[in-house]
């Protein structure tokens, strides 16, 4: 964005210490990207924090199921009802998807 209201020569020149802007930038902001870094390992360590609470649960909804297996057959007694399949789906996907995470 910034380097975009810029002049274009300008981006070449260099200043009174010899440092073409996009140096002088980068020198200037070592902090602020030292600090990005550390920011996102904590991210990335309490996101997987989460994702392994949310597989552990998934896990056992998915061996859990609701209403119970027909004692005859073995299937869930609920095996042809939509909000099932639907509770079967989404537990799948949210497994699916924080195994990944």
């Amino acid at each position: 964005e910034v380097e975009d209201t810029g002049i274009p020569q300008i981006k070449e020149s260099n200043n009174c210490d010899g440092m073409k802007p996009r140096e002088l930038f980068t020198k200037n902001h070592k902090e602020l990207v030292k600090e990005g870094e550390r920011w996102m390992k904590g991210t990335a360590s309490s996101c997987t924090v989460v994702g392994a609470l949310i597989i552990t649960i998934m896990f056992a909804a998915a061996f859990t199921i609701p209403g119970g297996n027909n004692g005859q057959t073995g299937f869930p007694i609920f095996l042809h009802k939509k909000l099932f399949t639907a509770f079967i789906v989404s537990d799948a996907i949210s497994l699916f998807s924080s195994t990944t995470s």
